[in-house]
């Protein structure tokens, strides 16, 4: 239920002082105050103490002082015991403070003192829903309305307990009574036009439509949904008719151009129907979360069709054009860019967005992975530097922020900031695992081992499928010729996890050469070359040096001589060609 159990206190203080034993005589003739309902007869040294209390217990309940207002109102319930106001007042408390079954005993206790009185029937009709008891909710509202008919909101929580108890019909009559009162809305009308048609009445349900556009003859939407309801119902000859209005009406209206696209839709006239939707579009009224939602189905259908895609791609433009300044419109178009593996594209749709409203984060998010996969770090290290300092306590940014720092060789603050970054995350093992991994390479390039090994011990630990960590370790391990069994087992794990990945294939062919097991290095390091490694200066200087330890001289100086061409070999590389032998690093 939205509505709150909430009362202006001036008209409370009213209503309340109304029920009690001590109002004064506004005769100007000293008489007998005449007996209120819901009280005792009290003596007038009685009438002066209960006010005394009754006005300090509303002055504290006013100040939000529900304990000290509590006191002065039991004091008034001394003098008092069965004042219906009191009891009253104590119930919303204990209502207030989650003791609902002390307040559902004072509100009875408030209504056998004055049973005529509307807001104590509310309330407690309003507890008796909260709790679920629907039957005793309808029947109280029903009782407060007798009371106070003029009180309009309470049809609707009427109506609502009689859905609850699934009774339709009683809604209905519900609404037709708050109708007569009110006249015709569209709220009332579609409720019962929609409970109409949940009881099959589709005469009264095409009634409700009715009224509602000729209560509203200039409002093209009713006129809309009279077309879609006569489609659905298989008049097409009245559906036409009042499109035709509606059209009539309004022709720019995109409201007018949503319900004819859907028309058109629905008889299979499918260019007919994009052509309305463009219009739609077209118009600025139109509010841009509609278009968006339109957009988002056209998301999952053109990701297959080819069609579906241009005409996304077409109503992009034009929600870009007619809402130039909305972020959700590039946003948006980030988002289709993206998909579509436009990355530059998708990038410059972001910028714009956080420039319109740099306050989504998710945005944020998106232009710093993209920065990263198009390996622009120097970018990486602006945009992550800013977003930052827009959400500081977000630990993805700190990650990003701490991968361009390591690849610009800023090992000392990349530690520092992931560092940081990593005790901002919460139960999110896999998060945690990557800051991990990337101070695990900055302590490799710090050349500090013992923090590295630990780093990517404590990543293993929380995802130990992890390839690339699996990989990078190992290869670490095998360049410092350290635990290489160790650094085997990690190897073969992470080829079997992704396998077919040249450069996982050749860290294993050269542990396995560390080993000293070179048969077996060769077997991968021909796999890492048949994968697509033959193109890597290392890969290929590797296949070399096995090839050497082997025996087979000349193929390995041929291999050699190929990582030359590709500027990618190691600094040992040209006194091998130049020698014609492996030559060991630590020689």
């Amino acid at each position: 239920m939205t509505r709150k159990l909430q009362y202006l206190f001036l008209t409370m203080l009213v209503v309340t002082l109304a029920s009690c034993s001590a109002s004064k005589s506004t005769s100007s003739t000293p008489t007998k105050p005449k007996q209120k309902k819901g009280s005792t007869e009290l003596s007038e040294r009685e009438k002066m103490a209960f006010d005394r209390h009754f006005f300090d217990a509303m002055a504290q309940k006013s100040l939000n002082n529900p304990a000290k207002a509590k006191t002065s109102f039991n004091e008034c319930l001394v003098i008092d015991p069965k004042n219906a106001a009191v009891n009253y007042e104590l119930a919303r408390i204990d209502y207030d403070e989650g003791a609902i079954s002390s307040a559902q005993e004072r509100i009875e206790l408030s209504i056998a003192g004055d049973a005529t009185n509307f807001w104590y029937w509310l309330f407690k009709s309003d507890i008796l829903f909260e709790t679920g008891d629907f039957k005793g909710a309808v029947s109280g509202y029903q009782k407060a309305l007798k009371i106070d008919p003029s009180q309009i909101d309470i049809y609707f929580d009427l109506a609502a307990a009689q859905l609850y108890l699934e009774d339709a019909d009683a809604a209905i009559k519900s609404y037709n009574e708050l109708q007569a009162r009110i006249g015709v809305t569209e709220e009332i009308s579609i409720q019962k036009h929609q409970l109409h048609l949940e009881v099959e009445n589709v005469k009264a349900a095409e009634q409700d439509l009715l009224e509602l556009s000729e209560a509203f003859p200039d409002e093209p939407r009713y006129l809309g949904m009279l077309a879609q309801f006569y489609e659905q119902t298989g008049d097409p000859e009245k559906a036409n008719l009042y499109l035709e209005r509606m059209v009539e009406i309004d022709p720019s209206n995109g409201f007018v151009q949503l319900f004819l696209s859907e028309s058109y839709a629905m008889k299979g006239e499918d260019e007919k129907s994009f052509q309305a939707l463009k219009m739609a579009f077209q118009d600025p009224e139109l509010e841009i979360d509609k278009k968006v939602n339109l957009l988002l189905n056209y998301f999952v259908i053109s990701e297959q069709n080819l069609t579906a895609k241009v005409q996304a791609f077409e109503l992009l433009g034009i929600l870009i054009v007619k809402h130039p300044s909305e972020a959700k419109s590039f946003a948006l178009a980030g988002d289709y860019y993206y998909r579509d593996g436009d990355r530059i594209k998708a990038l410059e749709m972001y910028h714009k967005a956080i420039e319109l409203d740099p306050s989504r984060s998710l945005i944020w998010l998106q232009v710093l992975n993209i920065d990263s996969e198009l390996n622009q770090m120097e970018q990486l290290d602006i945009d992550s530097k800013t977003a930052l300092e827009l959400f500081p306590t977000q630990p993805e940014i700190y990650l990003y922020r701490g991968i361009a720092l390591e690849r610009l060789k800023k090992s000392q603050e990349a530690a520092d900031v992931l560092n940081i970054g990593k005790e901002l995350v919460f139960d999110n093992d896999p998060l945690q695992a990557e800051f991990y991994s990337i101070l695990g390479d900055v302590y490799h390039g710090m050349k500090d081992n013992a923090k590295s090994d630990k780093a990517y011990d404590s990543s293993l630990k929380l995802n130990p499928k992890n390839a690339f960590v699996l990989n990078n370790y190992a290869y670490y391990l095998s360049l410092r010729r350290e635990k290489l069994e160790k650094a085997s087992t990690m190897a073969a794990e992470a080829n079997n996890i992704v396998p077919g990945q040249p450069s996982f294939q050749d860290t294993y062919a050269w542990i396995l050469f560390q080993l000293g097991k070179y048969s077996e290095a060769l077997v991968w390091q021909e796999k890492a070359m048949a994968a697509g490694g033959s193109n890597s200066g290392e890969i290929l200087e590797h296949y070399g040096d096995i090839l050497f330890k082997l025996g087979e001289k000349q193929k390995a100086l041929e291999q050699w001589r190929k990582a030359q061409l590709t500027n990618d070999g190691s600094i040992l590389l040209d006194r091998k060609i130049e020698e014609q032998r492996y030559i060991d690093e630590l020689e």
